[in-house]
């Protein structure tokens, strides 16, 4: 088996960023509704790390932000929980209550 370094890893997370993200919404995905939540996060959190990079270029620093170090800083749990409680598969029949059809006037 040969013997890889680091930076080898490293290399082939960059060049293949989707690797990157769905090996870190691995663990957050505990049910079919998360799991395809977070599935459908690549490109926003993509968008997200790009303005990142765009950012320190903006501020003359050169862009040095790995996509797998800006996705360990990323709350997956929190971005599922900032979603609308019908997204997340939960009922919300306290606040909207299932219409009644009055039949037989």
């Amino acid at each position: 088996m040969p013997s890889y370094n680091n930076n080898f890893f490293q290399d082939f997370l960059e060049a293949e960023p989707t690797a990157a993200f769905f090996s870190a919404i691995k663990p957050f995905g505990t049910s079919p509704r998360k799991s395809r939540f977070l599935e459908e996060q690549y490109a926003p959190n993509r968008g997200r790390y790009m303005g990142e990079l765009g950012e320190q270029l903006r501020e003359g620093i050169l862009p040095d932000l790995p996509f797998a170090d800006f996705l360990s800083s990323q709350n997956f749990n929190r971005q599922f929980m900032d979603q609308p409680r019908y997204n997340r598969g939960m009922s919300s029949s306290k606040f909207n209550p299932r219409t009644r059809f009055l039949y037989g006037f």
